[in-house]
């Protein structure tokens, strides 16, 4: 198998693997930001109360399912082109003096494979925050209400998704390649858990930090058909609400990009390894 094809394949695969373990792992807060976006008190005491009253600790699982679907659609792809759009652009259409890539190649690449992938999954992840916001109670309706959607329900919310997906993993993946590899040139660390670890977690600052806004306007969508669309929902918002209300579920986002984040590169990064290694026996 061609080289370069081979280790697209494997980031292909451990992209979604990894990024699946992360969403089980880290769920719960991603449930609590929901339902903090979607409430007006903007509290979150309130809304993990409200939350574990009416469901348990089940009610912060509700979305596993289109959850999983989603990142095993989305992340695959994101993580199986990330590097062949970073080497086309570098090469072909935006070339360096040094003939490397840079921070501008990672920073394109990384919106644009994050795009790509937001675009395939976006029935999931309607799905997903329609559960979590609890207008679907159980698994076994989602299929039946993606059926019942139609096209247009479908991809509602589509461009803030996909302007989300731009913002989050251009910070997200250039972060983390770009301090990664200065981890490892500048001799701090090698290429290890411990290196990996670190970069993810600044990875996963920057993400919080720059998608606030946009993942709450893509929340607001693709749960309520009463917005026109991204600039109508902003104005509504800003004007009824106030301009922090934007930022209003950062605190759980946060706190679930940053785990999110680490948990998903440092595993991307075992199961590359274990299945170079196994190749190699």
């Amino acid at each position: 198998m061609n080289t370069s094809y081979r280790a697209q394949s494997i980031n292909f695969f451990t992209g979604g693997v990894a990024s699946i373990t992360a969403e089980i792992c880290t769920l719960p807060l991603d449930t609590l930001k929901v339902r903090l976006q979607q409430d007006p008190s903007g509290k979150i005491s309130t809304s993990f109360k409200l939350l574990w009253i009416q469901n348990g600790l089940k009610g912060f699982y509700k979305g596993i399912v289109p959850g999983i679907w989603r990142q095993g659609i989305y992340s695959s792809i994101k993580m199986g082109i990330y590097n062949p759009l970073k080497d086309v652009l570098s090469k072909k259409f935006f070339p360096s003096k040094e003939g490397n890539t840079t921070i501008f190649h990672r920073v394109i690449a990384g919106g644009m494979a994050g795009s790509i992938g937001s675009t395939f999954s976006n029935p999931f992840d309607i799905l997903k925050i329609r559960m979590q916001s609890g207008d679907i109670n159980r698994s076994s309706k989602c299929f039946p209400e993606l059926y019942k959607l139609g096209i247009e329900g479908l991809y509602r919310g589509i461009n803030a998704n996909i302007q989300r997906a731009f913002i989050v993993n251009a910070s997200e993946l250039a972060t983390y390649d770009t301090c990664k590899n200065m981890i490892i040139d500048v001799g701090i660390m090698g290429d290890h858990m411990g290196t990996h670890f670190c970069s993810s977690i600044i990875a996963g600052f920057f993400a919080a930090g720059v998608s606030a806004p946009i993942d709450f306007t893509k929340t607001k969508l693709m749960n309520n058909s009463q917005y026109k669309g991204i600039i109508d929902c902003v104005s509504k918002t800003v004007k009824n609400e106030g301009v922090l209300a934007l930022y209003r579920g950062f605190i759980p986002s946060w706190m679930r990009i940053g785990p999110w984040c680490t948990i998903m590169f440092v595993s991307w990064e075992q199961y590359k390894f274990m299945i170079q290694k196994i190749s190699d026996l």
